[in-house]
């Protein structure tokens, strides 16, 4: 299958706007192929490729399972597509056996930290993947300067699982915050959410992580009442000019599918804070249930996950539906805060993101 993505970049301010008034989509500044099998040939392993990229002040970082490409912002290539796992070239790490160096296992993640002009990489790796306990790693790479064709600080954090999937990771001035819902080789075991020392990751010192695991409970068939499941979580990133208040907790969404049908109309916040000195005062809160106007997402409740209509083709494409997409946007106006987030719904005949 030869596949291209295509990046478009939005004015930051022309995108609020649209979002204010409900005017017409913006025109892209921007428009630009990005990384593709034509280009990379095997590069890349996955499917799906899972593209995603952060755009900084001067550069676009592009990643899919297999692979990374820089860009400049007119599109001009400054570092041609390359493995992902060549970053940890001759890496050993703190955990043994994890296998950054030797696989290639995908699931990437792109950052850019505003906070700090750096840039963070994250990938996963899978060496026992067929097993049922693990373990998994995370393997982390934040650029030691603003540029992100550069050197870049090696990390690798270890789980007690066999896969450490769907992870989405957070900038916030305390930490890097990642989420995962974990699996064993045939099962859902639960959602973790952990926090990563940014200021030691910065500057290139050992760093530690500090996790909450959510176990995954048995559920009641319908149409009695579910036990709620965390899966799917996100992490806030911090973004805009203005940073969080000093002191203040990350936070994490999720959509609340465990109600058992729709109109649903639920979605759950968390806060974590998190303190390096002294680690058992860290703490997550508990969930907090927040109501919103009624939705219904556009597959996920009527049973069939591949519900999307692809022009020129039969197939149909899962809408992922059952979790929020990636990213959760924190951003502080000064004189309120806010948290962005996007799901696929059902709207009349339509479908919308």
């Amino acid at each position: 299958m030869k596949m291209r993505t295509t990046v478009a970049l939005v004015a930051v301010g022309i995108a609020l706007a649209f979002a204010v008034t409900g005017s017409a989509m913006p025109t892209a500044t921007v428009s630009f192929l990005g990384m593709g099998s034509t280009a990379t040939g095997s590069i890349i392993t996955g499917d799906p490729p899972d593209p995603n990229g952060a755009v900084g002040p001067n550069n676009y970082v592009e990643a899919v399972n297999g692979g990374i490409e820089v860009f400049d912002k007119t599109g001009g290539v400054l570092k041609a597509a390359f493995k992902t796992n060549a970053l940890w070239a001759g890496y050993v790490g703190t955990n043994s056996n994890n296998s950054c160096a030797s696989r290639n296992d995908g699931d990437p993640i792109v950052r850019y930290d505003r906070l700090a002009d750096r840039w963070l990489i994250s990938q996963f790796s899978l060496p026992n993947d067929s097993t049922d306990t693990g373990p998994s790693f995370q393997c982390v790479a934040v650029s030691k300067t603003s540029d992100p064709t550069g050197a870049y600080w090696l990390y690798d954090f270890k789980y007690p699982f066999a896969v450490d999937d769907y992870a989405k990771i957070g900038v916030w001035p305390d930490a890097y915050y990642a989420t995962y819902n974990m699996f064993g080789a045939t099962s859902f075991k639960g959602a973790d959410i952990c926090a990563w020392d940014r200021a030691a990751m910065l500057n290139g010192n050992p760093a530690t992580q500090q996790c909450f695991f959510q176990p995954y409970p048995s559920e009641p068939s319908c149409p009695n009442t579910q036990n709620f499941v965390a899966y799917g979580i996100l992490p806030a990133n911090a973004d805009g000019s203005v940073p969080p208040p000093i002191g203040s907790p990350e936070y994490l969404m999720q959509f609340d599918y465990s109600q058992c049908g729709p109109l649903y109309n639920q979605l759950d916040l968390w806060k974590l804070h998190i303190d390096w000195t002294t680690p058992a005062n860290s703490a997550l809160s508990g969930r907090t249930a927040l109501n919103v106007s009624n939705f219904t997402p556009a597959c996920f409740s009527s049973g069939a996950p591949n519900c999307i209509p692809q022009q020129g083709s039969t197939s149909k494409i899962d809408a992922l539906d059952d979790r929020l997409m990636d990213r959760l946007v924190y951003r502080n106006y000064g004189t309120h805060e806010s948290l962005f987030l996007n799901h696929t719904v059902t709207a009349g005949s339509c479908r919308s993101r």
